[in-house]
């Protein structure tokens, strides 16, 4: 693949063309296999941070783990504020409206600390073993990754067909701790533990 603008419409057509049962299938195993591991290498209360997916694009939509999770593990979605994203506490679906570029944002202002966050669900539009991720090309999860104080571990998702052997990379590109599809775990974190736990 010769450049990332290339490589971003060859995964976004592959996951936007996938037939919705075959969709809706693959979120239900994903959603399946990140809620047992949460439960295996989580403490209950640890702060879970999830993306709102975007709409319409075939990105593995995250509704169904925020309701596997709820109850058990607080959860926070991020707002982007210019060049940054803050990440907000949300209770319930409804506190996430439409914000940048129509993706859903947190409503009420909750902010918490990323040293505060144990894990980090990330989105991407391709990734490879190795954890090498293609994002939407703001550079958002990009700088968030690379920021100091952030102690989570971070885990991307993604339909077997995001999935590649290489992606063009830049220096500034940041790689994800593990990656989840439908298929099981492309690449299993190697830390069993995070090493911060997150309070309510």
């Amino acid at each position: 693949m010769k450049s990332k603008h290339e490589a971003r419409s060859k995964f976004r057509k592959a996951r936007r063309t996938l037939d919705p049962n075959t969709k809706a299938s693959n979120e239900t195993r994903i959603a399946d296999l990140l809620f047992a591991w949460i439960d295996q290498t989580f403490e209950d209360g640890d702060l879970v941070a999830l993306y709102s997916s975007m709409p319409n694009t075939g990105e593995v939509q995250t509704s169904l783990i925020h309701e596997r999770l709820s109850g058990k593990y607080p959860m926070c979605y991020p707002k982007v504020l210019g060049r940054t994203m803050a990440f907000h506490r949300v209770h319930h679906l409804e506190d996430l409206t439409p914000g940048f570029k129509g993706v859903p944002e947190p409503v009420i202002a909750d902010a918490v600390s990323l040293s505060r966050i144990s894990l980090i669900v990330v989105p991407g539009v391709a990734f490879t073993a190795a954890g090498t991720r293609l994002g939407q090309g703001g550079g958002h999860y990009d700088r968030l990754l690379g920021s100091l104080g952030l102690n989570a571990l971070t885990i991307g998702l993604a339909h077997n067909v995001q999935i590649t052997d290489q992606l063009p990379t830049e220096a500034s590109d940041k790689t994800v701790d593990g990656i989840i599809s439908e298929n099981g775990w492309v690449k299993k974190p190697n830390r069993d533990q995070p090493s911060l736990a997150a309070s309510a």
